[in-house]
Parts: structure tokens; C-alpha cells; sequence
């Protein structure tokens, strides 16, 4: 199973790839270089799911969270013809009140607009978190807490399904030094264990889809949006820091430039901001506090590797397949 075109995207600590955390150790990654000409958004992610679907023996499912990125699997395989099976994910408090409501709301118009049957699945947060979602996060030293449930989902379903998540987003850019001027993408380690754990017990899938092929990742870096992003980045932090805290910086290019970059190539998407996240109900304060202490002992998030954009757009755009690696400091 590849789970990026030709392994082009590989992470581990050390020498190794892939492997569990070993803060003791840096973290390195590593990205191909586009073997031809990238083509627009749209194609790239066409192709990319192409690759990806001929590996899978097992009948495909996609998580369907109402947000775009899910919504763009969704479309692309039915622009391939490709049959698959909706998962839609109810997270529920310890009263069976339903907590994504107004995510599972947009799941449900995109799967009517487009005749799809949905399969859902019910997680009681508080139970999950308390219990397995606790072993999960330590074994894997989860720092982004709430991505755990998509291993979860991985575990169940993985038996029976190849299983597609929209991940390796846009969210992939995460300035950081700004008033250095500096822009830069954070290779982030926050969702690499949930790709770790699919390895581990050899299921079939891809977690971060939107970086399968080096040319699907340079055809969202090398395009007109991400561009004049960057280009008007100083006027855009600051008046965006004046109204939210600066640790939230990294949501405006998530909340206002990438619904412009994906409704470019995909007018057909249904517009509706996707709410769910383990940090958006207040009810799970307490356990993520809990789990983000069970982590602390890691201190993994120091050793986030943040590469210039330029820097990475070139090595893209070499071509010849060629690899560059990235290390942690610590």
C-alpha cells in the first residue's frame, strides 16, 4: 500500500521512517519533487485519487464531515464513477445529546443533493475520550488531541474498508515569525500519527490525501490564491490580529482564503462552514485538558519542522522525482 505516490512523503524520528515517537530523536520529513508539469487543483486531485483507489481490494469509504475538503473526495470519485460509502460521525455527550449537529446537518444535504446513502456512527465523546481515545492519544503522543477519533473510525471500519480522509489540507501553511517576514509551511506532526496507525496494522487507506503526489501539493502552493496570500500576508496579519488573538493567525488562511481556493475549482461545493472539532464544545474542556497533560511529558510539539514556502514551491517544482529532507532542530 502506498499511501502517498511512490512513499513521496515520508515522516519518522531518527534514521527510521514512519515509526512511533522518540522525542530523544528528531523528527525529519521528507517530499518528492513533481515528475511533470502540474495542472490545475481540480485535475491534480482527480489523478491523486486515481493512484490511490486502483491499490484499495476492500470497498471504499470516505469520512464525510460536511466540510469542503471531504466534500471534494466525495465529488471527485463520483466524477470518477467510483463507488464508495459516505461515513457520517455523530459525537454525542454522556446524555446522548448530539453535539455536531449542524456538521451532520451539511453531511446529510451534500449525500440527498447527490444521492448518496450514508453509513453513520455514533461516539459518545466523553466515554471515548475517558477510555480507549486516552490509550490512543499516549500511544501515538497525540499533541492535536482531537484527531484521535479518526482512529476510531480507523478501527472499526478498517477491517471491511479502505478508508479516505480529506486530510494534508490547505491547513498545511502556518506562518509562524511573521514580523520577520518570513513565510513559512509547518510540516506539522499534529495528524501524523493517525497516518502511523494505518501503517502499524497494515489497514488500507490515506489520511492525508491532498498530499498524494507531489504535483497535487505543488498545484495548490503554486497557484494564484495561495500567491496573492502571501503576497498581501503583512496588511492581512495585521488587521486580522487586531480583532483575534495571535495564536489564532493561522485560522484566517483556513477561514477566508481556502473557501476561495476550492470553490475556484469546485463551484459545485455546498458552502457551509463545518464546525466539528474536538475543540469546539466547551463540554470536552476538562478531558482535553486531561489528555494534553498525559502528553506533556513529550514535548513533542518543539519538534515541528517550519520550511519556507518558496523554498519547498522550488523543490516542487525541480522535477525529476528528486527528494529533500527536513529535520527538527530539537
Amino acid at each position: 500500500m502506498e499511501y502517498s505516490q511512490h512513499s513521496h512523503y515520508r515522516w519518522g524520528w531518527g534514521a527510521d521512517w514512519f515509526n512511533a515517537p522518540d522525542v530523544s530523536k528528531s523528527f525529519h520529513a521528507q517530499l518528492g519533487s513533481c515528475q511533470r508539469s502540474h495542472k490545475g487543483f481540480r485535475t491534480e486531485v482527480i489523478h491523486a485519487a486515481q493512484l490511490l483507489t486502483a491499490q484499495f481490494t476492500k470497498p471504499t469509504m470516505v469520512g464525510l464531515s460536511g466540510g469542503f475538503d471531504s466534500q471534494v473526495v466525495c465529488l471527485t470519485l463520483l466524477e470518477l464513477k467510483y463507488k464508495f460509502t459516505p461515513l457520517v460521525l455523530r459525537l454525542v455527550d454522556s446524555n446522548n445529546k448530539l453535539l455536531n449537529g449542524h456538521d451532520i446537518d451539511g453531511a446529510i444535504e451534500f449525500c440527498k443533493r447527490y444521492n448518496l446513502k450514508p453509513k453513520f456512527e455514533t461516539l459518545d465523546m466523553l466515554a471515548f475520550y475517558r477510555g480507549r481515545g486516552r490509550g490512543l492519544v499516549v500511544e501515538h503522543a497525540l499533541t492535536n488531541v482531537q484527531t484521535v477519533i479518526q482512529l476510531h473510525v480507523i478501527d472499526k471500519f478498517c477491517q471491511d474498508y479502505s478508508f479516505i480522509m480529506g486530510g494534508g489540507d490547505l491547513m498545511l501553511l502556518k506562518p509562524k515569525n511573521w514580523r520577520q517576514g518570513n513565510d513559512v509551511i509547518n510540516i506539522s506532526l499534529g495528524p501524523t500519527p493517525i497516518q502511523q496507525h494505518l501503517i502499524k496494522y497494515g489497514y488500507e487507506g490515506c489520511t492525508k490525501f491532498f498530499m498524494y503526489t507531489p504535483e497535487l501539493i505543488a498545484s495548490y502552493l503554486d497557484n494564484q490564491v495561495t500567491k496573492a496570500f502571501f503576497a498581501a500576508q503583512t496588511t492581512i496579519y495585521d488587521t486580522f490580529t487586531r480583532h483575534y488573538p495571535q495564536p489564532q493567525w493561522w485560522l484566517c488562511f483556513n477561514y477566508y482564503i481556502k473557501p476561495m481556493f476550492y470553490v475556484e475549482a469546485w463551484p459545485e461545493l455546498i458552502q457551509r462552514k463545518k464546525f466539528t472539532g474536538f475543540e469546539a464544545f466547551p463540554e470536552m474542556q476538562q478531558v482535553r485538558d486531561e489528555l494534553a497533560e498525559a502528553v506533556k511529558p513529550y514535548d513533542i510539539e518543539r519538534k515541528s519542522i517550519y520550511v519556507n514556502v518558496q523554498e519547498i514551491i522550488a523543490h516542487l517544482l525541480s522535477g525529476g522525482g528528486a527528494t529533500k529532507e527536513w529535520r527538527s532542530r530539537g
